[in-house]
């Protein structure tokens, strides 16, 4: 038996699978713990594979928004690191913490129907509405 699994531009992946059943439990990797989530994170944001770390590439002065998505591995502890680790790093090269936003999207399910009746625009469902928080513009 042939299977073809689709990869887009690179085209499809045949495999050949033997007549035998096949039965599998297939897991990801399992996740860190918070202390080795902390230290993987400082270590990538201050020794990337390329390029300079992350507090060389902002200067005091800088506004910084931090988009993360909704769900992230683990439970909210997941989250507090990366956004720790993200605002330490950033504050290291100078952006007061002030000027540091998180933006967290909402869950999916809550965004309902990507297209409304006309096919341009996106309806926000109200349980997803009462979660937007809006910034008034400010001064500065």
């Amino acid at each position: 038996m042939n299977i073809d699994l689709d990869y887009a531009a690179a085209g499809p992946l045949a495999l050949a699978v033997g007549s035998a059943p096949l039965l599998a439990n297939l897991e990801g990797p399992a996740g860190l713990s918070p202390a080795a989530l902390a230290t993987a994170l400082a270590e990538t944001l201050s020794q990337p594979l390329s390029g300079p770390p992350l507090r060389q590439h902002v200067v005091p002065g800088d506004r910084v928004v931090i988009a993360l998505p909704g769900l992230l591995p683990g439970d909210t502890t997941t989250l507090d690191l990366v956004v720790q680790g993200l605002t330490e790093s950033l504050a290291a090269g100078g952006v007061d913490p002030s000027d540091i936003t998180v933006l967290v999207a909402p869950p999916l399910e809550l965004l309902g129907p990507k297209e409304t009746a006309d096919g341009k625009t996106v309806a926000l469902p109200a349980a997803a509405a009462q979660l937007i928080w809006f910034q008034p513009e400010s001064d500065d």
